[in-house]
């Protein structure tokens, strides 16, 4: 009997002792993140222009669901739209899995989320974050045209971007023929046949994007299977001309100085090499996060993603969350990422309020508070679309000293309608050096043939007629410039 008790009395020590260790980790827990707190102040406040209570950076999935839940919280939120308005999902077709929406196109889906959050109130500013300074409270975002906005707290949903697969030939023959937008690039490659490499749901949805253009599509695949869902697979059952090969590893995209005109291909079952003919290669082999930004602000983990904490989307400052693909590197389903959205605009309001921010203190910093009035917006060039060929090497003609600036978009392309009003902003800025055009592929294929333009967006430069320079890829305001100016420059030169 008393060693029953004398055990039982351990027990129950034990226990207590167990317990206490639990709330002592908690607390400890909860005094390490009061005490990271500490160094922040109302009074810092104090005099601060562009104050932005909730700053989102991206406007996907992710940050469109972040920004709901903070104006529907009423805190003042600003949300900068990045590079690609939208985020990728903009360049999807037909989404089967998104809740209560089941077939819908990518693009209705962001246009139906963006109206929502438009709804509560949220301010979006047509602007890309340049760098962040998060060693200082309130922290400071720097857009790319040299803005400084002071942030209570920050929602990072900056997304990903598609991977490269870094082979001979791959980046000499990035716009001349490899892609990694079906959607975008796909009327360049009518009646054509071309490879698409990958293969997981982002593959087959490229080759359902290039059916209706492309002669053959083959869908190259590393393993003996693919990684698509099956609903995903079961579609391409509906097109005859799209076959699938495994085993494939690309050992070279090759091509004739300008084009491509094939891939070596080597299979990893038989080890034999071979040389396959295409005019088209699109990439579909997975996302980079796009994390550079935050390299040496954030604690990142294993392939760049922003490591979060605490079973939410705290990151290692306090105050900056991190949603979306930019820091889940397991799941990366738009509809996780919109979740993800939701729990870390939970988590910025919970962090005002623990720092003493409320709509009171709200009031009082009204006048310091961004609004979208105070930004004149920049003027912007008209600029005519090209049309005809003839016309154009005329005009050259008649103009043999004035660079000549040409932008190759497709309606279809978010990328490209997000940098049209940017271009034209460039056009304006650069009217008395150069002339500026846009051609719309949709409509005029035939003048990007012409070209050789098989991707979009894409700015081509020409000087007494000859083509003096060309950028096939997605531009800032800040790089679309320095493009414009380097090419006066070096055609000065």
């Amino acid at each position: 009997m008393k060693i029953s008790t004398c055990v039982a009395s351990m027990g129950i020590v034990a226990v207590v002792v167990y317990f206490m260790m639990i709330g002592d980790c908690g607390h400890k827990e909860q005094f390490k993140r009061d005490a990271s707190h500490k160094s922040i102040s109302m009074t810092a406040l104090t005099g601060k222009p562009n104050l932005v209570p909730i700053a989102i950076i991206g406007s996907g999935p992710a940050g469109l669901s972040a920004a709901m839940y903070a104006g529907r919280a009423r805190h003042h939120t600003v949300i900068f739209d990045g590079p690609l308005k939208g985020g990728l999902l903009t360049n999807t077709t037909w989404v089967d899995n998104w809740p209560a929406l089941p077939h819908y196109m990518g693009p209705e889906i962001i246009d139906k989320l963006r109206g929502q959050v438009e709804s509560t109130g949220v301010m979006f500013l047509p602007k890309t974050v340049s760098s962040v300074d998060f060693s200082v409270w309130p922290y400071t975002l720097t857009t790319e045209d040299g803005i400084a906005f002071h942030v209570l707290a920050v929602v990072i949903a900056t997304g990903a971007t598609p991977r490269k697969l870094g082979v001979l030939g791959e980046e000499k023959y990035m716009g001349y023929g490899v892609s990694s937008c079906a959607k975008c690039d796909g009327p360049f490659f009518k009646d054509k046949e071309v490879v698409v490499i990958g293969g997981g749901d982002s593959a087959v949805e490229q080759a359902i994007e290039l059916a209706p253009w492309a002669k053959k599509v083959t869908v190259l695949i590393r393993k003996n299977r693919m990684r698509a869902a099956q609903s995903m697979q079961d579609r391409l059952k509906n097109y005859d001309h799209v076959s699938l090969r495994y085993h494939v590893d690309i050992q070279e995209i090759c091509g004739d100085g300008e084009e491509v005109t094939g891939v070596k291909i080597y299979n990893n079952k038989t080890e034999s090499v071979e040389f396959l003919p295409v005019s088209g290669v699109f990439l579909a082999i997975g996302h980079d996060p796009n994390s550079a930004l935050f390299a040496n602000s954030l604690e990142l983990e294993f392939g760049g993603y922003i490591r979060t904490m605490n079973k939410s989307q705290e990151t290692s400052v306090p105050g900056v969350f991190a949603a979306g693909e930019v820091e889940d590197n397991h799941y990366r389903q738009a509809s996780v990422a919109s979740g993800n959205g939701v729990k870390a605009a939970l988590d910025a309001i919970e962090f005002l309020s623990s720092i003493g921010y409320d709509l009171k203190m709200a009031d009082q910093l009204k006048t310091q508070l961004v609004r979208k009035e105070d930004f004149i917006e920049a003027e912007e060039a008209d600029v005519p679309l090209l049309t005809d060929y003839a016309e154009f090497k005329e005009f050259m003609k008649e103009h043999p000293d004035m660079l000549v600036v040409v932008d190759f978009f497709s309606e279809d392309c978010s990328s490209c309608m997000t940098m049209l009003p940017k271009y034209a902003e460039t056009a304006y800025e650069f009217k008395d050096k150069a002339h500026f055009f846009k051609v719309d592929v949709g409509a005029h294929l035939e003048l990007a043939q012409e070209f050789f333009v098989y991707k979009v967006p894409c700015i081509l430069v020409f000087k007494n007629g000859n083509l003096v320079s060309r950028f096939a890829s997605a531009m800032s305001k800040q790089e679309l410039g320095d493009f414009v100016q380097k090419s006066l420059e070096d055609s000065i030169a």
